[in-house]
């Protein structure tokens, strides 16, 4: 069935069902006709996301209902963390209506003074889950692939890895071109030099501006991913793929100096 009839048959919305395939609960079989994926869901995969939407609406975390799914011998004992943690949170929820009921209205005027009322009953009530251990799917995913990426050169194999900041690879280009290569440059100045021998490779300076074309290349993919949206005939978008260009032509020749330079 296509996902319309889905969200009839489950209620759920189109972004709830997706959410729920990507935490792996349904793999609908997919048919890509021009660059497109067209899932095509069973009353299986109806089944198992009612299955989900009602233990969610119970109170089970995404995470205990995995651990369920993949081992039944511990339904029990999640059972049973629930119940628990549902008469903690009662208890909680209690203490905090009390305390409401007994504000004066009048004393409430700003966000300051309703937090001024609320402090003392907040102090001993743990923050929820989801602010404990916020959930980022995709910078974590770019993040472990950058640390993956990471590998001991063969020149300064004594050496730390050269530390530099990944939220500028993953920041929007709405911040600016020269605000990222600058904040680029002070991480590569900041880098601390341990006096380990360098093989001869052509000028230092040379390494340094490769550096900064691979980065800067990087940076102005992913300004030309947005610019997409507006076309590959865009002025944006041209643009980019012509500065995409010349970085490139830029640290090939580099690369070339550096290997007759050895």
């Amino acid at each position: 069935m296509k996902m319309k009839a889905l969200c009839e048959i489950t209620g759920l919305t189109r972004k709830t069902i997706l959410y729920y395939e990507e935490q792996g609960f349904v793999s609908p079989e997919k048919t890509r006709i021009n660059g497109r994926d067209y899932r095509d869901y069973s009353d299986t995969d109806a089944r198992k996301l009612l299955d989900v939407s009602t233990l969610r609406k119970c109170g089970f975390s995404i995470e205990e209902i995995k651990r369920m799914q993949i081992n039944p011998e511990d339904v029990h004992g999640i059972f049973l963390e629930l119940k628990n943690r549902l008469h903690q949170q009662k208890s909680e929820l209690e203490a905090v209506l009390r305390r409401l009921e007994n504000i004066p209205e009048q004393n409430i005027r700003d966000v300051q003074s309703l937090v001024g009322e609320l402090r003392d009953t907040a102090e001993p009530l743990p923050l929820p889950e989801q602010d404990l251990n916020p959930h980022f799917l995709h910078l974590d995913k770019i993040e472990a692939e950058l640390d993956g990426a990471q590998k001991p050169s063969k020149y300064h194999e004594d050496t730390r890895p050269v530390e530099i900041d990944q939220d500028h690879i993953v920041m929007d280009a709405r911040f600016g071109r020269k605000k990222l290569l600058d904040d680029i440059k002070e991480d590569f100045q900041e880098v601390p030099h341990y006096g380990v021998p360098e093989k001869p490779c052509g000028p230092k300076w040379l390494g340094f501006v490769k550096g900064i074309a691979i980065l800067a290349l990087v940076l102005f993919f992913f300004d030309m991913m947005q610019a997409s949206r507006w076309g590959i005939t865009s002025k944006p978008f041209l643009t980019d793929i012509a500065i995409m260009g010349g970085l490139a032509a830029v640290i090939t020749g580099i690369t070339l100096i550096q290997k007759r330079a050895k």
